[in-house]
């Protein structure tokens, strides 16, 4: 993430993102694609914009059949969107089909 606005990590944030939705475009985003960029929100302090980026590593985590990983990114989705009280969010979360995670926790 250095090289995406070193020291300015809204600026930060959106590099990465930029580079995981171009990724996603090509069809070659991966879970780290998405954590990468969750992590860039979390450190700029946009949870709406983690939870999405959650939500997208939980897909490609499917994708790669690690559903434990899966279940982790889509737990902390839920959490962020429901604090936030996005419910589209929370909506798209259900559409992957994971069952929410009994425990309650983020990353």
């Amino acid at each position: 993430m250095a090289e995406h606005g070193e020291g300015q990590p809204d600026l930060a944030a959106f590099g990465v993102m930029v580079e995981a939705e171009e990724a996603r475009r090509l069809g070659r985003d991966t879970h780290t694609t998405w954590a990468a960029a969750a992590e860039g929100w979390r450190i700029a302090g946009w949870p709406y914009r983690e939870a999405y980026a959650r939500l997208r590593e939980a897909a490609a985590a499917i994708r790669a059949g690690q559903r434990e990983r899966a279940t982790r990114a889509l737990t902390a989705c839920r959490h962020l969107a429901a604090g936030l009280g996005a419910i589209p969010m929370l909506a798209m979360a259900e559409r992957l089909g994971l069952p929410a995670d009994s425990a309650e926790t983020t990353r």
